[in-house]
């Protein structure tokens, strides 16, 4: 009989309960159904012919908005038989040059070793003050060629290596575009571009929406003890003011969590701070002014 008191609720109450669970299953299935662990990779461009040469791989890492940077592995793989020895090694020393808006980074590969790859911190620009709406974009020159090392241990180029550039992998929580030559190249610049998925979009809006409830009903429940339509409470307090330590820890838990000064804290986590605060003064007022009705009627039946 207590468990059937405790879930006796009215009509409405079952509709407001029904209602909230369908929005919470509605935004559980759009978060989980498009997340992707991996990332995802849309490539535009490239070439069907396989060049008398390489194939070379770039595939994003991980993106950091906050320093302008994105961490890129590029690799040389599918070498044609005339890169190749009979072991399958390289027949002569090849050099890999990556060019980004952060400098220029080389691996050289000597004769007889195994192609590898090559991590590059390349340069992207963009506007994060418009998180978790900023999309982010940088450039890639990949240069592969032959060289020899002189008597006094300078390098010099023999041949360019005509390549031909593809994409892979994917880095969580972004789209990332990669739009590369359409023919093969001896020197293949590609744009790279880093769009926040749509899941991250929403799990940092879910994140807003819900700050945005728990500040505007700290306040509506100051207003209504200041009021004195409800009995002010020590507990009541306690929320309040704890109140104003998990905001700001819901705001880094966001997605990539943004830096201080975003579009966000301009309109809207700094107002639920005001908000929140507002709501923790009244209460506290309330509670300062609670038993002055009380204390007066005392003072004055002394002084009669």
């Amino acid at each position: 009989m207590r468990l059937v008191r405790v879930f006796a609720l009215t009509r409405l109450g079952w509709v407001r309960l029904v209602a909230g669970g369908v929005v919470v299953g509605v935004m559980f299935l759009v978060i989980t159904s498009l997340y992707d662990a991996e990332g995802q990779l849309v490539q535009v461009g490239g070439s069907a012919t396989k060049p008398a040469g390489f194939e070379v791989s770039v595939s994003p890492i991980a993106v950091q908005p906050a320093t302008g940077t994105a961490t890129v592995r590029v690799a040389l793989m599918g070498a044609d038989e005339s890169m190749l020895d009979e072991t399958g090694r390289l027949g002569q020393p090849t050099r890999l040059t990556v060019i980004t808006d952060n400098g220029v980074v080389e691996d050289r590969f000597p004769a007889g070793t195994v192609p590898g790859a090559l991590d590059v911190s390349a340069g992207i620009d963009g506007d994060l003050a418009r998180y978790p709406f900023d999309d982010h974009a940088g450039r890639i020159g990949i240069v592969v060629d032959q060289y020899k090392t002189e008597a006094d241990g300078s390098i010099v180029s023999v041949a360019p290596i005509p390549i031909v550039v593809s994409g892979a992998g994917g880095a969580t929580g972004w789209i990332t575009t990669l739009t590369v030559p359409g023919a093969p190249m001896e020197e293949a610049e590609s744009t790279i571009r880093f769009e926040r998925a749509f899941s991250t979009r929403a799990f940092a809006l879910l994140i807003v929406g819900m700050s945005v409830m728990l500040a505007a009903l700290s306040l509506t429940v100051g207003v209504l003890v200041r009021l004195r339509r409800r009995v002010v409470e020590a507990t009541l307090l306690s929320w309040a003011a704890a109140l104003l330590f998990a905001l700001p820890a819901m705001r880094n838990f966001m997605p990539g969590s943004p830096p201080i000064g975003v579009a966000l804290d301009v309109y809207v986590f700094l107002w639920v701070m005001v908000a929140a605060v507002f709501g923790v003064v009244l209460a506290a007022l309330a509670w300062i002014e609670r038993d002055r009705p009380t204390r007066q009627a005392s003072r004055s039946g002394a002084v009669s």
